[in-house]
C-alpha cells in the first residue's frame, strides 16, 4: 500500500463533494491540523478526521456531515460549550456566528487556543485550517508577565533610588553606550532629555581636583578591575557642589572580557555637611575648653608674676640714680632688664585679654576716615609708614580701640617679617587698601615682604603658635577674635618671596540704624 492509500485508510472520516478530485482529497488527508471547506452558501463541503475529532459529542459520535449549515454547527457549539466563556460579553464577536475571511483566534473550553486561517478559494468556497497555538499563547503570557514584573521591579528600583538618593549607570565597555536611571539626572542636575555624557565628557561632571581619581576608576573598569568605593565632588551646572559615594563593578562576557560597567552614585552631601558641622562644633568646644583653661592659668600666673615684675621695675629707677658714674655695660644691662620686664607684662596682658573676651563698645565710623586716623597714629610706632589706597566711603560699627589692636597686630607682623628677613633687594612696602563689596567693606594690609610658608600659613591664627623666638603667638589669634566679634572675617594669603595680604571684611551699617542701636 503506497503513502496516499495509507493516509486514506487512516483518515476514515474525510468527506469530499463529487466536484472535488482525488488530488484534493489526498491533499486534505495529509493535513494533520483540523481542516474543513465551506461552500459559497456557508454549508460544510468537506472536513478531515482532525476536524471531526474536534467536534465529537460526549458519546464519541460526530454530527458533522457534508451540507451541514455553518449556523447549525455554531448552534451545536453553543449548546455543548465548545468555546471558553468570555469574561466580557462584547468579546463574543460575530466570528462565532458567521464565517469571515482572514484569521480568527478562538479559545476552546478545554483551555486550548486555536488559530483559524480562513482562506477564500477561487470558486468562492472557504478553506479553514485550525492550528493549535496554545504553546505560543502560553509563551506570550509568560513574556507579558515577565515584562510586567520587570517594569514593576524597575519602578520599585527607581522609587527606592529616589528615596535613598542613589542613581545607577550602565556603560557598555565595547560600544560606549550609556544608560542612566532617573535619579542620576537628579543628582547631577542634568536634563533627562539630554543623552548621558560620553566617556570623554563624564570627567567634566566632577570637581577638577577629583577628575584624576575618576579617570583612574574608569581606566580600571576598562581593564576589568572593580574599583574600591570612593567619594567625588560633583559640580552642577549652577556651580553648586554635591558629594557622591561611588561603587562600581565590571561584568565580563562569555569569554571573560570586560563587557559592562555598573556603577552607583549615592548623594552623601548631607552626611558631609553634618560631619563638617560636627567638626566645627568639636573644634569650637575644644577651643573654648583651651581658652577656659588658659584663662584660669593666666589669671593665676598673672597674679603671681605681676608683683615681682613691678618690684623689678620699681627697683631699676634708684639703681640708675644712686650709682655713681655707672659703666656703659651696666646701663645696657639695666636697659635689658627693663625691656624684659615690659615684655613679660605685655605677655601677661595679651593672655588676659585673649582669654577673657571683653565686650565691644561700637560706634558708627566712616571707614576710610577711621583708617587714615589709625595709620597716622601708628606712624611713630613703626619703622615702615604704610601707604594708603582707600576707596570704601561707607559707615561701619567699630570699637576703635579693639579694632586698632586687630590692625596693629597685623601691621606688627608685617614689620617684623621685614626685620627678620634682612635685605630682600627691594624697598619694604606696606599698603592699607579698602574696597566695598556688596554689604561689606574689605580692608587689606598688603606687604612685599618674604611671604609665609604654606605649613605656617595654615596655623597662623592658632593661639600660642609662633615661629619667632620671642612672642606669645597671640597676635593674629587676637586679631581674628576681635574681627569676628565685629561680625567680620579675616584671612591670610601669601606667596614665598613675594609678600602677604591680610584681608579683613566688615559688615556695613546705615548711620541711622547705628544711632538707634549703637552696639555691634
Amino acid at each position: 500500500m503506497d503513502r496516499i492509500e495509507q493516509s486514506q485508510a487512516a483518515v476514515t472520516e474525510i468527506n469530499l463533494g463529487e466536484a472535488m478530485g482525488d488530488h484534493f482529497r489526498d491533499g486534505a488527508a495529509m493535513i494533520r491540523q483540523p481542516f474543513c471547506v465551506y461552500g459559497v452558501d456557508e454549508r460544510l463541503v468537506a472536513f478531515n478526521k482532525a476536524f471531526a475529532d474536534l467536534h465529537r459529542c460526549p458519546d464519541g459520535s460526530c454530527l458533522l456531515h457534508p451540507g451541514m449549515a455553518f449556523q447549525d454547527i455554531m448552534k451545536w457549539r453553543r449548546q455543548v460549550g465548545f468555546f471558553a466563556a468570555s469574561p466580557h460579553e462584547e468579546d463574543r464577536s460575530a466570528h462565532e456566528y458567521k464565517l469571515v475571511k482572514g484569521d480568527v483566534i478562538y479559545q476552546l473550553a478545554d483551555g486550548r487556543w486555536m488559530f483559524v486561517d480562513n482562506t477564500p478559494l477561487p470558486d468562492g468556497r472557504l478553506a479553514c485550517i485550525w492550528s493549535d497555538i496554545t504553546a505560543v499563547k502560553k509563551a506570550e503570557r509568560q513574556l507579558w508577565e515577565l515584562t510586567r514584573s520587570l517594569h514593576r521591579s524597575q519602578d520599585h528600583l527607581y522609587c527606592a533610588q529616589r528615596v535613598a538618593h542613589v542613581g545607577s549607570i550602565e556603560r557598555d565597555l565595547r560600544t560606549g553606550a550609556v544608560t542612566w536611571t532617573p535619579e542620576m539626572y537628579e543628582i547631577f542636575d542634568r536634563d533627562p532629555a539630554v543623552p548621558p555624557p560620553t566617556h570623554d565628557e563624564a570627567p567634566k561632571l566632577f570637581h577638577p581636583e577629583d577628575r584624576g581619581r575618576y579617570r583612574a576608576v574608569m581606566a580600571a573598569a576598562e581593564q576589568g578591575v572593580a574599583a574600591p568605593p570612593a567619594e567625588f565632588r560633583v559640580v552642577r551646572p549652577n556651580g553648586s557642589i554635591r558629594w557622591v559615594h561611588h561603587v562600581s563593578d565590571v561584568v565580563p562576557d562569555d569569554d571573560g572580557r570586560p563587557w559592562l560597567r555598573v556603577g552607583t552614585y549615592r548623594d552623601v552631601t548631607e552626611i558631609h555637611e553634618y560631619q563638617e558641622r560636627q567638626s566645627a562644633l568639636q573644634a569650637e568646644l575644644l577651643a573654648r575648653e583651651r581658652l577656659s583653661a588658659m584663662g584660669s592659668l593666666t589669671a593665676k600666673v598673672a597674679g603671681e608674676l605681676r608683683d615681682p615684675l613691678s618690684t623689678i621695675k620699681n627697683s631699676l629707677l634708684p639703681a640708675r640714680t644712686d650709682l655713681d658714674s655707672p659703666s656703659p655695660s651696666l646701663m645696657r644691662a639695666l636697659d635689658r632688664i627693663e625691656r624684659s620686664a615690659d615684655r613679660c607684662n605685655r605677655i601677661i596682658s595679651d593672655l588676659l585679654e585673649y582669654s577673657h573676651r571683653a565686650p565691644l563698645h561700637c560706634r558708627p565710623h566712616g571707614l576710610d576716615d577711621w583708617v587714615r586716623e589709625l595709620v597716622a597714629s601708628l606712624a611713630g610706632e613703626t619703622s615702615i609708614v604704610p601707604k594708603l589706597d582707600l576707596h570704601a566711603p561707607a559707615v561701619a560699627a567699630i570699637d576703635p580701640s579693639r579694632m586698632r589692636r586687630a590692625l596693629g597686630n597685623v601691621l606688627d607682623n608685617a614689620v617684623q617679617a621685614f626685620s627678620e628677613a634682612g635685605d630682600l633687594g627691594r624697598p619694604p612696602r606696606i599698603v592699607f587698601r579698602s574696597r566695598l563689596k556688596g554689604g561689606s567693606a574689605e580692608i587689606d594690609v598688603i606687604d612685599n615682604g618674604p611671604g609665609i610658608a604654606a605649613e605656617t600659613l595654615e596655623r597662623a591664627f592658632e593661639p600660642l603658635f609662633s615661629t619667632r623666638r620671642f612672642g606669645t603667638g597671640l597676635g593674629l589669634a587676637a586679631s581674628r577674635q576681635i574681627v569676628e566679634q565685629h561680625g567680620g572675617t579675616i584671612e591670610l594669603t601669601s606667596r614665598l618671596g613675594k609678600g602677604t595680604r591680610a584681608r579683613i571684611s566688615l559688615p556695613l551699617v546705615e548711620p541711622v540704624a547705628v544711632t538707634q542701636n549703637p552696639g555691634c
